[in-house]
């Protein structure tokens, strides 16, 4: 698998726990901040990911 498509799929697995902890836990601080840090984390990926499939078109 190209590292690419790895990297995207587990920037949206990071995304998806995020809002999941963020559904179930509402009441929970460490939890709220938890899935603060899963999203930031797959918005990252997510943007690397991207970056990697244009760079490698171009190559």
């Amino acid at each position: 698998m190209k590292t690419n498509i790895s990297i995207y799929i587990i920037s949206l697995v990071a995304l998806i726990a995020g809002i999941i902890l963020a559904v179930e836990n509402p009441d929970s601080d460490r939890m709220q901040m938890i899935a603060g840090g899963l999203t930031v984390l797959g918005f990252t990926l997510n943007i690397l990911g991207f970056m990697l499939r244009i760079r490698q078109k171009k190559i």
